[in-house]
């Protein structure tokens, strides 16, 4: 099992480099096509490549200032902001399952964490 248990630390160690190698690239090779922000598909033929490039810009909400404003907005404006629902995880482990709640919860099988420390 020791060999196994090396290898996955290796693998470990290699995917963590190639994950920031190709950030690196990516950013390289993006910064090289787009000149300004934008949003959306940005597509090019380039050195005989077809490249397209998907830019994303992420817009959140700062909670305090929307409750400090939500009463003066537009209905046009609500309706930009959608409140969903969430789990507090830590009350919910204090509830016993017999409580109505559950019939809303799905629950679903995460992916499992692995870690290996070598002990020298």
């Amino acid at each position: 099992m020791i060999d196994l248990y090396e290898e996955w630390l290796k693998a470990k160690v290699d995917l963590s480099d190639m994950k920031s190698k190709e950030l690196e690239l990516r950013n390289q090779i993006i910064e090289s096509i787009i000149s300004n922000e934008v949003d959306g598909n940005i597509k090019k033929v380039l050195d005989g490549y077809k490249i397209t490039v998907g830019v994303t810009i992420r817009n959140t909400i700062d909670e305090p200032v929307l409750d400090s404003i939500y009463s003066s907005l537009s209905d046009e404006e609500k309706n930009c902001v959608k409140f969903k629902p969430s789990l507090v995880a830590k009350d919910m482990k204090l509830l016993d399952g017999s409580e109505s709640l559950w019939e809303a919860i799905i629950t679903k099988p995460g992916q499992n964490t692995l870690k290996i420390d070598r002990i020298e």
